[in-house]
């Protein structure tokens, strides 16, 4: 007969090994997502092809291929981010990391000169890919740091799934099963444009964890190593210079999809939309219903019939009830927790025929790194 000491005993045995075995799977998972980051062929070959050195406001900035950026000939690291302070204009901050603290100094973008302001944001960006490269390839611990930060009890399985060498996962899906789905309904949604040329490809935080984007948090803590990472992330507000998917304080992340589609592209391109002319995109929430709209085909024609008011800020709310885009965004925003998806459509510089796009490059000027999330529509 089993004494009541005896029953405690097994109890908090039975506990400790459960507690073990937990502790096992989580190293499990975490020892897979290590495994696949640290032996992963990262293709940083489009980064260093990028812009290395820009001169702005007088001074030559350069990039080097360690991905530090400093005054052509001076030693200083620097740090250079956005300014949110100016509003509409986009002006960046230089940081000189080896100064005093608090050496920071504005770089404003010269009234009316978009080129030079382009190029230093090209920059940019390009500095904050290697700092996602360096982090990822070279310090996972400190990915899982902010992994767990910003994802919640089951960060590491949703990481290892958008990591995972084959059938990668966006973290805006939190089963294979939706992220199947959608791919599904996207190629119904899409099926009048099937084509060799035809893709989907998403793109955003949900497919990259960090941001690219130079104008949403600062690069330098993207180089940072154990174990000023891991304090960084422990942080509340130090964190935050890490922009991320669903980065706290912010709207939650959106899903972002890109559409290379020529005859979409070309439909655009012959709209008569105040805003494209010629440029890379056209904004779904402005336009796309209008290069819809000139289509000969019926059918892609009565994919938006027509507009009523927006009631609300959903994009769901933009078309009428009953049109394959309302349904797949009915159906989306509301699977997804409310948030909001977003089209833009590619358009091919000079109205050239647009190229073969395959899911191991990158498309038409786009500095991002490799895709990895891309859905064909043939």
């Amino acid at each position: 007969m089993t004494t009541y000491p005896q029953k405690v005993l097994g109890y908090i045995l039975l506990f400790v090994l459960s507690m073990t075995a937990l502790s096992v799977i989580s190293q499990t998972v975490e020892g897979k997502l290590e495994d696949i980051l640290t032996k992963r062929s990262f293709d940083d070959s489009l980064i260093k092809d990028k812009t290395r050195s820009v001169s702005f406001a007088g001074v030559n900035y350069v990039l080097d291929d360690k991905g530090i950026l400093h005054k052509e000939g001076g030693a200083s690291e620097l740090e250079i981010y956005y300014n949110p302070a100016t509003g509409t204009h986009r002006s960046f901050l230089i940081e000189d990391k080896s100064a005093p603290k608090g050496a920071t100094n504005p770089l404003s973008t010269i009234s009316g000169d978009h080129l030079k302001n382009a190029e230093f944001e090209d920059l940019v960006r390009t500095q904050r890919q290697y700092g996602i490269y360096d982090i990822k390839s070279k310090n996972p611990q400190c990915y899982f740091a902010y992994a767990k930060l910003r994802l919640g009890d089951n960060a590491l399985e949703r990481i290892l799934a958008l990591e995972r060498p084959d059938s990668p996962r966006p973290l805006i899906f939190m089963s294979d099963s939706d992220w199947q789905d959608f791919q599904n309904d996207i190629r119904n949604v899409f099926a009048p444009f099937r084509g060799p040329d035809s893709y989907v490809v998403l793109i955003g935080t949900s497919t990259t964890f960090f941001s690219e984007n130079p104008l949403k948090g600062q690069n330098a803590p993207l180089f940072e190593k154990a174990p000023d990472c891991l304090k960084r992330a422990a942080d509340p507000k130090a964190s935050l210079d890490v922009y991320t998917f669903d980065t706290p304080g912010f709207e939650i992340s959106d899903l972002d999809i890109h559409l290379f589609i020529p005859e979409l592209s070309d439909l655009c391109n012959k709209a008569t939309v105040g805003g494209n002319n010629g440029k890379r995109t056209v904004y779904w929430q402005n336009t796309m219903d209008q290069c819809l709209s000139v289509s000969s085909n019926e059918e892609i024609r009565n994919m938006v019939k027509a507009l009523h008011q927006k009631t609300s800020g959903t994009l769901r709310n933009a078309l009428i009830p009953g049109s394959a885009l309302s349904q797949f965004l009915d159906k989306w925003t509301d699977k997804l927790n409310k948030r909001e998806i977003h089209f833009s459509v590619s358009i091919r510089p000079d109205e050239r025929a647009a190229p073969l796009f395959k899911p191991e490059t990158t498309f038409a000027n786009e500095s991002h790194l490799k895709r990895r999330f891309i859905i064909p529509i043939h």
